[in-house]
């Protein structure tokens, strides 16, 4: 079985087709879900849902389509350690878990709103300083055309030093309010001498989320 959406602008003109979504079907004469998520041309106004059958396959029912708008959200997590960072690097969470609306870019470590709305972020991580003990703040930063700001900070105090002293951190805004193209990204800020360290061989150890709320 498999199933296609098929996209049109505001003319109704078609402009392009999903890849397919669905799968064989684990066994005959009964009923099965099957579901899928696709990311619309920036054009499309219209979709509409094509539902085929394998020609190896006779007869074939389906019940209960939904096409429904996504909501954009993403979740990612380091790729690996990191022990190189400053005060005011940007963390890097590098790797996708996944990322609907394609909205996080993972060269930069930030997400952009695709419109205005409602959103919720969490970040979590292990961290430990890496020469010596220190006051440190993991901080969720927007920036709005330029004009950058804090939306939520956590201040770890008197860590210890040493790569076996890890500080689990969660940092969580559960509604901020955004316009289309605001960034959001994790930043860390602290002062003196030495570097932060981020667990991230682990991928359950990291992870900076977010999604539109409404």
């Amino acid at each position: 079985v498999k199933g296609y959406i098929r996209y049109y602008d505001a003319g109704r003109t078609y402009l392009s087709q999903s890849g397919a979504i669905g799968a064989a079907l684990g066994a005959t004469d009964t009923w099965e879900r099957l579901s899928g998520v696709h990311t619309a041309p920036a054009t499309a106004a219209f979709a509409r849902v094509r539902l085929l059958r394998y020609a190896s396959v006779s007869e074939c029912y389906f019940d209960d389509v939904t096409l429904a708008l996504g909501t954009p959200s993403f979740a990612a997590h380091l790729s690996a350690d990191s022990t190189g960072l400053s005060a005011g690097d940007v963390i890097p969470f590098a790797s996708e878990a996944h990322d609907y609306g394609s909205n996080y870019a993972t060269g930069t470590y930030k997400f952009t709103a695709p419109n205005q709305g409602r959103y919720t972020f969490t970040a979590m991580m292990v961290v430990s300083a890496s020469s010596i003990s220190r006051d440190s703040q993991i901080q969720l930063v927007k920036d709005s055309g330029g004009s950058v700001s804090v939306i939520k900070s956590l201040e770890l105090q008197n860590q210890e030093v040493g790569l076996g002293n890890y500080t689990p951190v969660t940092l969580h805004h559960p509604a901020v309010t955004l316009n289309a193209g605001d960034l959001v990204y994790v930043t860390l800020s602290y002062s003196g001498a030495g570097k932060l360290t981020i667990e991230g061989t682990a991928s359950t150890a990291t992870l900076f989320s977010g999604r539109l709320i409404r």
